[in-house]
């Protein structure tokens, strides 16, 4: 018998219009993740890695941890994106100016 090898298989996550509020997402892998249109209000952001996602018309709203999420500057924004006044206003200081750009907030 010839030895087998083991092929990793590719793993990626897609919550494309997925409606996810108040999801624990605390400390998950969602590197390269796609979502779009991914409804994440309340949800908990807290090390989660977000690596190399793609945003796009997705609503991070009551997300009170956004700021503690990890690979915020590498997200890639294909359209605008939603977040609520008070969790925008509670973070501003905190959030990565260009994850703040990429939701489609001016500068």
């Amino acid at each position: 018998m010839g030895r087998s090898s083991h092929t990793p298989v590719p793993f990626f996550t897609m919550l494309r219009l997925a409606d996810a509020p108040s999801v624990k997402l605390t400390g998950a892998s969602l590197r390269d993740a796609i979502l779009f249109g991914a409804n994440l209000d309340g949800a908990a952001l807290a090390g989660a890695d977000l690596t190399g996602a793609s945003f796009g018309r997705t609503v991070v709203t009551g997300c009170v941890d956004l700021d503690r999420a990890t690979g915020l500057t590498t997200i890639t924004h294909a359209a605008d994106s939603a977040i609520d006044v008070v969790t925008f206003e509670r973070l501003r200081a905190t959030l990565p100016s260009a994850f703040v750009t990429g939701l489609g907030i001016g500068a």
